[in-house]
């Protein structure tokens, strides 16, 4: 099994777009690995040699890595519900992704987990099944109803 990466290189840059597609801000970085928001700030700036942490880097692939298991288990799930629709002569039905439209809801859940990371898992789903040509779309995850 071939593991995958969100990048090969180790830039500030590279750091800031992984960061973007986790949708996490420089101060949740910064307070996940005890250094302040401006450190993390000039990690970014092209115009500052800082390389980001080892810890920072840790924290974000992991991050990362969990979305990418999560999204192809989503794809699995997609491609095993396509494959049974066929063998029954019918087309897919489109498969519905969940995503948190904020933390309000995700926390209201209950689930034990990360929002930024599920809703990345949901976009590299999307993504991924798009490729494969298998009928997919977004919907909001709703929290549980309150009792």
């Amino acid at each position: 099994m071939t593991v995958r990466k969100p990048m090969e290189s180790r830039t500030g840059a590279d750091f800031r777009m992984l960061r973007d597609k986790l949708e996490v801000s420089q101060q949740w970085v910064a307070g996940q690995v005890g250094v302040t928001k401006l450190t993390v700030l000039t990690w970014e700036d092209p115009h500052e040699f800082a390389l980001p942490s080892r810890k920072a880097w840790d924290l974000l692939e992991g991050m990362w890595r969990q979305a990418d298991e999560m999204a192809d288990r989503l794809v699995g799930v997609a491609g095993e519900a396509a494959k049974a629709a066929e063998e029954e002569g019918r087309s897919p039905a489109m498969l519905l992704l969940p995503y948190w439209r904020n933390k309000a809801d995700y926390l209201r859940s209950g689930r034990d987990g990360c929002m930024e990371v599920e809703n990345l898992s949901t976009r590299m789903a999307q993504d991924r099944l798009a490729v494969l040509g298998m009928p997919c779309g977004i919907t909001y995850a709703q929290p549980l109803p309150d009792a």
